[in-house]
């Protein structure tokens, strides 16, 4: 059975995270007060967070049915959690999780493959790779962050494929 073990080490102090799950995609809170990332139950993938200094790990997503969620990314504000989501039949979707609610609104759908949701330095927009275009190939895209499908944008049309992206904090996004 594959397993993945997270801790937090520092210098003096090592603290063991998770055992016995297949851990992955973890992703520190603007405020260092934070870890979120995503972990295996069963056939199913579901959100988690600890606190990196003490607490106990604590489960933000109740996904049954072989749902799977990959690369959470926290917004800056510390309110919100985006993350790519694939449901059996359906294909890879972004989803932003409210955290004070716990509430999930999905923002793109299709059958595109929209992954590795990233968020603008003011929190206004999300950055994503999808393969879109007419030739299949991942390109950067964009959406408000409160926006839905009808507001994805095209960034860039490369012929050789974009797989991950990064804002830089005063880019003006």
């Amino acid at each position: 059975k594959a397993q993945s073990y997270f801790f937090v080490a520092r210098p003096g102090k090592t603290r063991w995270i998770t055992s016995g799950r297949r851990a992955s995609h973890p992703h520190w809170s603007p405020k260092a007060d934070r870890i979120v990332f995503t972990a295996v139950d069963g056939s199913t993938t579901n959100l988690y967070t600890f606190a990196p200094d003490g607490g106990s790990v604590t489960a933000l997503t109740q996904h049954a049915d072989d749902v799977q969620v990959l690369s959470p990314r926290i917004s800056p504000n510390g309110d919100q959690v985006a993350f790519t989501r694939f449901e059996p039949g359906g294909s890879l979707d972004l989803v932003v999780l409210d955290l004070p609610s716990g509430k999930e609104r999905r923002v793109t759908a299709g059958a595109a493959g929209d992954q590795r949701p990233l968020w603008s330095a003011d929190g206004s927009r999300l950055f994503f790779t999808s393969a879109r275009n007419a030739d299949a190939v991942p390109n950067l895209y964009t959406v408000p962050a409160t926006g839905s499908e009808s507001d994805v944008e095209c960034m860039t049309d490369v012929g050789e494929a974009i797989f991950a992206v990064d804002v830089h904090p005063d880019s003006g996004y």
